[in-house]
C-alpha cells in the first residue's frame, strides 16, 4: 500500500482528509509514492487550503527506509506529535521475502509499524507531557 492515494480514495486518504477538517498545525502524510502524495496533498488543500504538509517516504516493508523515515521525523523542527496513525497495509497472494527476508505482509503490515511507532516514540512521549491526559494517541 502507498499509505494515502487521493485517486481510490481508501482508509489513509480519508483519515487525512478528515483530519485537515480539523486545521491541525501541520499533516504529515506518509507512503511509498511521491506522485500518489503530491496528488493526495493538491486534493486535499481544495478543500482546507491553510492546512500545513510535510510528506514523508516510507515503505514499511524495508527497515532501512523505516530508521530513515523515523530519522527524518525526530529531525524535523516540531517536538511533538500528537496523533499518530499507523494505516498501511497490503495483501500479498503468494509467499514473497521483504528485502530483509522477512515475509513480506508480516514485515509491512507488522514489523514496519512496530519498528516506525517504536523509533518516533520520543515526540509522542513529550506531547503526552505537554497535552491533556489522554489526547495524545497512537492509532493502530
Amino acid at each position: 500500500s502507498s499509505g494515502i492515494n487521493a485517486e481510490y480514495g481508501g482508509i489513509g486518504y480519508t483519515t487525512a482528509l478528515n483530519i485537515a477538517s480539523h486545521n491541525p498545525s501541520l499533516l504529515i502524510i506518509a507512503g511509498r509514492s511521491k506522485d500518489k502524495l503530491t496528488a493526495a496533498e493538491n486534493d486535499i488543500k481544495k478543500l482546507h487550503p491553510l492546512v500545513n504538509f510535510r510528506q514523508l517516504i516510507i515503505n514499511l516493508s524495508s527497515i532501512a527506509s523505516v530508521r530513515n523515515a523515523a530519522n527524518e521525523v525526530l529531525n524535523y523542527p516540531e517536538t511533538t506529535i500528537d496523533i499518530f496513525i499507523n494505516n498501511a497495509g497490503m495483501n500479498v497472494p503468494s509467499h514473497t521475502l521483504s528485502v530483509d527476508g522477512i515475509e513480506l505482509h508480516f514485515a509491512t503490515n507488522h514489523i514496519g509499524h512496530f519498528l516506525f511507532t517504536n523509533l518516533i516514540l520520543p515526540k509522542l512521549k513529550v506531547a503526552a507531557l505537554k497535552n491533556p491526559t489522554g489526547s495524545t494517541r497512537i492509532i493502530n
